[in-house]
């Protein structure tokens, strides 16, 4: 669960919203929070303002929690059972898509606001087989964040461009916690053969 809010009432404590988008969560159930790897517990559990045993994939959820204080949470961060199969991490490797309406060609390593889950990052796009990105294109590539995201393989995210501000295309995660590569065919060979293999 992306966490979208976080706030406190009075005699209950932190509260933590958001919408589940995988799996579940049950009353009394302990989870971690992401990038903090900090665990936490729920004592109470709502969905639509209804109190609940357990809330589901789907579900917009609220979350009673103990463990944490409400300083240590942000919009951005994630809720998971494990950390096995997410990833802290500031670089990806992605595949991408520019919207057909693009402005104007992004260069290698221009500033990109990457949107995932909530979180809302800075970083640059890094390409391996060549040195701008036009309207309409698809391309295998590696975005390096200035801070980290919860990610894993298949996860969906958006690219902005900073300024002037637009959207320029969207994706998804090929492999959440990537390497450095270098510019050339054997790079782009390995990136479409994680893209196309199965977990």
């Amino acid at each position: 669960m992306a966490v979208d809010q976080v706030f406190t009432i009075q005699g209950q404590g932190t509260i933590i919203r958001g919408t589940i988008s995988e799996g579940s969560v049950k009353e009394s159930g302990r989870l971690l929070l992401m990038p903090q790897n900090e665990e936490i517990r729920v004592r109470q559990l709502q969905v639509h303002h209804k109190r609940v045993k357990e809330a589901k994939a789907g579900q917009r959820a609220a979350l009673n929690i103990t463990g944490l204080p409400k300083k240590k949470i942000q919009r951005g961060n994630a809720i998971v059972h494990s950390a096995d199969h997410f990833a802290n991490t500031k670089r990806m490797d992605v595949a991408l898509r520019a919207v057909n309406a693009m402005k104007f060609p992004l260069k290698q390593r221009a500033p990109v606001k990457v949107h995932i889950g909530t979180a809302i990052v800075m970083g640059k796009v890094i390409f391996f087989d060549r040195n701008d990105w036009k309207a309409g294109e698809e391309l295998l590539c590696q975005l390096e964040l200035t801070e980290p995201v919860v990610a894993k393989r298949g996860d969906r995210l958006i690219v902005r461009r900073p300024s002037p501000a637009e959207t320029i295309g969207g994706g998804s995660v090929i492999e959440a916690i990537a390497e450095k590569h270098r510019f050339g065919e054997k790079t782009m060979a390995e990136l479409q053969r994680k893209l196309d293999g199965t977990p």
